[in-house]
């Protein structure tokens, strides 16, 4: 029995054809541009050198025109064959790459997220935390498949919710499905701004919100389809997957440039084999400079006091002279504002000497996703660790087989 589509999926398909084509145009750009974008040294990492991490603000040629950009490039240690005080004999590279091939394919986009520890039943309970501290219920990314594509004959399908963190062998996207929509949730990636300096009062807004993405045969990388190949700068093998957010325009926030609202985005990760046995977790990410930072248009944020204390009459009663104040009154982002404000007062000093301008903002973003990428991959890589054989099927425990996130479950 096919499972129904809802007014919501059909909002997501409606969009779902144009961020494949944006996609695959950010993607060209990006594998000719790669190595000539400006580097932007921005995040410091404990074992890896400066190279290999860089954020950069470019302009990207589509079909629509020039593009203004932010984005990162990251690689970290992933996993390593050498261990304290082990004895090292060489390491079987190809045994690597199977174990990295098949974890790719077939258990990663299950194994991103986890549960915070929690006290057992009949133990004493935890301390409370400090006001504000309070921890989210998980940390990583939960991946559910959600919308598909089959390749036999195109029809468009909902995957039953019974089966939606179940993700299918990536190896299936081209043979089986022409593409797959998933849903994304990133735990814990939150906005924190400072509304007085030191430790003064802080505005902490949650983006939450589930980030919708589509994946084609194109963005699923298996190099070799087994074994290893002749070393590309130390890289034997490589295998991962990428996608373009799908913009959920039902959703409304007061964060403009929240993750799930973006068109124009693109997103890779890969696991790299390299020879010594060392395998690195790698990402790329680009996305539009954001128009705007908020959401904060004032005359509707009046009437919506207004509306409080009149019970809902102002709007209804006012509406000509809310419509009428809509044309007239500008709405410039806050945001934006505010730093052409400073920099116009302090003739530029906010900028030269406090780093106030877009251009720190964007990279203040750019590296908000880094650090969530970052303890992604060593939350999967920990899973990752546990298992000393993923090809052998039969062996694999329950939550390597079926994954650690499960939406909905109580908390």
């Amino acid at each position: 029995m096919r499972t129904a589509l809802t007014d919501h999926d059909k909002a997501i398909l409606a969009n779902v054809d144009m961020a494949i084509r944006q996609g695959r145009e950010l993607n060209r750009w990006w594998q000719g541009n790669k190595s000539a974008v400006t580097r932007i040294p921005f995040m410091r990492q404990l074992h890896n050198p400066p190279e290999w991490n860089f954020g950069f603000l470019e302009n990207a040629v589509t079909s629509a025109g020039s593009l203004p950009v932010a984005g990162v490039s990251q690689c970290q240690l992933y996993s390593s064959p050498e261990g304290p005080g082990a004895l090292v004999t060489k390491p079987d590279i190809e045994f690597v790459s199977r174990q990295a091939r098949e974890f790719m394919m077939r258990h990663f986009m299950r194994l991103t997220s986890a549960k915070n520890p929690a006290v057992a039943e009949g133990e004493p309970a935890l301390p409370k935390a400090r006001p504000g501290a309070a921890a989210a219920k998980r940390h990583g990314w939960g991946y559910q498949q959600v919308l598909y594509k089959l390749a036999k004959n195109g029809r468009i399908g909902k995957f039953p919710e019974d089966q939606q963190t179940q993700i299918v062998d990536l190896r299936d996207i081209g043979p089986v499905y022409d593409w797959i929509v998933f849903q994304v949730r990133i735990f814990g990636f939150d906005i924190t701004v400072d509304l007085s300096p030191g430790d003064g009062p802080k505005l902490q807004v949650s983006t939450e919100q589930p980030v919708y993405t589509v994946l084609t045969p194109e963005f699923v990388v298996e190099n070799p389809k087994d074994g290893i190949r002749r070393a590309k700068d130390g890289v034997v093998a490589s295998y991962g997957y990428g996608y373009s957010v799908v913009p959920d325009t039902t959703r409304q926030s007061i964060i403009a440039a929240l993750p799930s609202s973006i068109d124009n985005t693109l997103e890779t990760l890969r696991l790299d084999v390299h020879e010594d046995g060392r395998i690195w977790a790698c990402m790329d990410f680009i996305t539009p400079q954001p128009a705007r930072i908020l959401n904060l248009d004032p005359v509707s944020l009046g009437f919506r006091v207004a509306d409080f204390f009149s019970f809902g009459a102002a709007s209804r009663v006012l509406a000509p002279v809310k419509k009428t104040l809509t044309e007239l009154v500008p709405s410039p982002d806050p945001v934006y504002a505010g730093i052409s404000l400073l920099n116009a007062a302090t003739a530029n000093a906010a900028s030269d000497y406090l780093s106030i301008d877009k251009r720190h903002l964007f990279m203040k973003l750019m590296a908000l996703h880094y650090t969530d990428v970052y303890d992604m991959y060593n939350l999967s890589a920990s899973h990752f660790r546990q298992i000393d054989d993923w090809t052998d099927k039969a062996s694999l425990p329950e939550w390597a087989r079926f994954g650690t996130f499960t939406p909905g479950e109580p908390s």
